[in-house]
């Protein structure tokens, strides 16, 4: 709606009137009016509407509810020669339209605490003009921090899934639970790889229907004001292949076929009732030859994407984009959950704001009507306060002018720090686009080592938030959100460090090694307490809290060691996996073993047996060390044995030989240290090691296309 400075309604504090039309408008008008008080010297009056009032100028708000003269979800500003007329479907609809007029004025939220309001002496409109606000997305839900505050969210126009779902997200484990039937009635649930398993349901057994549908009875009846009703499968790719669930998913097209028999048979029981489901996994692609039930809402879940560019711009989509097409074929409410951070470190740099504006725009086209766009939750994660605000505003309107919104937040929130958070910013952007680093929502700054996060790019962004500093001194609430951006930085440095370990870049570098070790230590404690202070409770999804962190950080200073194969020749004779070479064959040797986190210091071998050779150059030693890593979430596990070789006249000799203790079930991670010691290790030049991996996953983390993984970090060296 563009302004014309010669055709204007020209309003001031003591001249206007703010009229509610109908009683149901009252408190919207009373909002608008605690908004401007505060802008104008003097207060604006307000009364109900009274068609004889026609001297001064007025704001007048209306919830019109017939439905014929405005869609649902939608909001009109008009104006004639001398007033503006605010209409709302309904009070929440009312409110967006003083937040939206508020802002034509001036007026931001930036965050749930920091609002902007301008000083005002009048305010301009354009005459005789309408303009009709409709989403383009009919339901929009944010899983950021701020978005926890009504008030946030009314103004960014923004839906809360808290209220609106009577039952959210995984339901599986909360509609049959399996501590109640899984011993009594395991055929309750999903025959997977050859036995029971409790992560799902029999999708074909009409029990299973009967006590789902009695629990959702009950579940509705509790939540009389709830919207939607969530059932779907548990976190985990589980599903039933049973006779009948395999001749159903034989004839609908996977493991989604029986699922949607299944909801289908749910959905009829509750004609009235929004039902909805997630596309997630094993459910992913939609179903064929199946007419889905009206009622059932899907949220389809791209959760393997790359995020570091728009959908349209990387090939490596494609797939995405023809699952995604299909679904809307297939589904009469398709809505869609994305995922917009890194979950596993919520303070890194996740330089994805560019693709916003296209991909929303993407999922517009391709009829997607309602979003549900995961962040950090409640924790404030890097950036958090510019991702929330921008993708308000995508999310309500895609041909919303992304970049102009970013610069608006930017030289607000930050003040004389603006420009400089925006050129940090953009070099992140630049140096991502230049690696063209595949980024997904399970990253971390050492993976990120080579592209986005070099110790080159991590001078040059130290430098431009220093900049920023310098830029706000002597403003204290500028000063701290400029910190905050800092200490992205300090935890990539300090990731980085421990994997960097001796060499350069590392914790452990250095010739004066107690004196920067302590440096270092008061550093990372000074993080520790900021991230406190800004509430930042845990640094990943379910992961650690700052003081923890703080606490690995002194266990991991243990973890350099002084041993005689320091730095030795290493031979990969079986390769390991692409994604898990660490610093190569070196890795093994560099004097610092790893602690709990795989991609720091540790190499994988998936599916394989490693064989390792070792050039030890008559060294004088008589004892082996060597680290496996266990965390059988992820599918790594102790080894079953570990064997010493050494090579004699072209033959390998065994030399010594350890296997492991019996395979338990254990959800924590794990390190073991097996000690090889014998005095025959010094008669050979060349050792091999031979690691015997699992040949297949135990029953409790078996699971389709999946194999054991074996992680071995520091092999040490020692005459004792």
């Amino acid at each position: 709606m563009a302004q014309n400075p010669f055709n204007l309604v020209n309003l001031k504090g003591q001249e206007v009137v703010i009229l509610y039309a109908n009683e149901a408008a009252k408190k919207p008008a009373i909002l608008l009016k605690t908004y401007l008080d505060q802008a104008f010297e003097n207060p604006f009056g307000i009364q109900a509407a009274n068609p004889k009032n026609n001297e001064n100028s007025k704001i007048i708000l209306k919830i019109e509810t017939d439905n014929s003269k405005i869609e649902e979800n939608t909001f009109i500003i008009k104006s004639d020669e001398k007033n503006i007329e605010l209409i709302g479907s309904n009070e929440k609809t009312l409110r967006y339209a003083v937040y939206t007029l508020l802002e034509t004025w001036g007026f931001r939220k930036y965050t749930a605490k920091d609002n902007f309001i301008p000083k005002l002496k009048q305010a301009s409109f354009p005459k005789n003009a309408t303009q009709t606000y409709k989403p383009s997305f009919e339901y929009r839900a944010l899983f950021y921090p701020d978005c926890y505050d009504e008030a946030y969210r009314d103004w960014h126009k923004l839906d809360w899934h808290i209220n609106d779902f009577g039952i959210w997200g995984h339901s599986f484990c909360k509609l049959l639970d399996a501590k109640t039937y899984f011993k009594t009635n395991p055929e309750f649930f999903a025959l997977y790889e050859g036995q029971r398993n409790s992560e799902s349901f029999c999708m074909t057994n009409d029990t299973v229907v009967e006590i789902v549908s009695k629990k959702m009875s009950e579940i509705i009846a509790q939540n009389p004001n709830a919207h939607f009703f969530s059932v779907s499968q548990n976190d985990d790719v589980v599903y039933c292949e049973c006779d009948n669930c395999k001749t159903v998913n034989e004839k609908h097209g996977g493991p989604q076929g029986s699922f949607y028999y299944f909801l289908n048979k749910i959905a009829k029981q509750f004609p009235n009732t929004k039902i909805t489901t997630l596309a997630y996994l094993h459910t992913y692609r939609a179903p064929v030859n199946l007419i889905i039930e009206p009622n059932i809402y899907t949220l389809f879940c791209p959760i393997q994407m790359n995020r570091g560019k728009a959908i349209i711009e990387s090939p490596r989509n494609k797939g995405l984009l023809d699952i995604l097409n299909n679904w809307n074929t297939t589904a009469q409410h398709l809505y869609l959950w994305d995922y917009t951070v890194e979950f596993t470190n919520y303070l890194s740099p996740f330089p994805n704001l560019h693709t916003f504006s296209k991909n929303f725009k993407l999922y517009e086209q391709n009829h997607v009507k309602g979003l549900f766009v995961q962040g950090y939750a409640d924790v404030p994660g890097d950036l958090y306060e510019l991702r929330q605000y921008l993708l308000a505003k995508i999310i309500w309107n895609t041909q919303t002018d992304a970049e102009a919104v970013t610069n608006d937040f930017l030289n607000g929130f930050y003040g004389e720090a603006g420009p400089f958070v925006k050129q940090y910013i953009e070099l992140l952007t630049q140096y991502q686009e230049k690696t063209d680093r595949y980024l997904d929502i399970y990253t971390d700054p050492v993976q990120n080592r080579n592209s986005f996060l070099t110790p080159e790019a991590m001078d040059q962004y130290d430098q431009i938030i220093g900049q920023a500093e310098k830029a706000v001194t002597g403003n204290a609430i500028l000063v701290q959100r400029v910190l905050k951006l800092r200490l992205s930085l300090e935890y990539v440095y300090f990731e980085q460090a421990k994997f960097y370990g001796k060499d350069k870049h590392g914790m452990f570098a250095g010739n004066n090694q107690e004196d920067q070790g302590k440096q270092l230590r008061e550093r990372v404690l000074n993080f520790t307490k900021s991230c406190t202070d800004f509430g930042i409770y845990e640094l990943s999804e379910g992961g650690l809290s700052p003081d923890q962190y703080y606490q690995e950080w002194l266990a991991i200073e243990q973890n350099a060691v002084s041993h005689l194969g320091e730095k030795l020749e290493v031979q990969f004779l079986t390769p390991p996996a692409d994604e898990n070479k660490g610093k190569g064959s070196y890795g093994l040797v560099d004097g610092v073993r790893g602690y709990k986190n795989p991609t720091i210091n540790w190499i994988g071998w998936y599916g394989t047996n490693p064989e390792i050779g070792i050039n030890v150059r008559k060294l004088d030693f008589n004892t082996i060390i060597i680290n496996s890593l266990s965390d059988q979430r992820h599918w790594i596990f102790t080894p079953k044995k570990i064997s010493i070789y050494g090579l004699k006249k072209d033959k390998w000799q065994l030399i010594s030989q350890l296997e492991s203790d019996e395979l338990l079930e254990n959800t924590e991670v794990t390190i073991k240290h097996w000690e090889f010691k014998s005095d025959k290790i010094k008669r050979y030049d060349t050792l091999k090691i031979v690691v015997d991996n699992l040949k297949e996953l135990p029953y409790w983390r078996k699971r389709k296309n999946k194999k054991p993984m074996v992680m071995l970090d520091e092999i040490e060296l020692y005459k004792n």
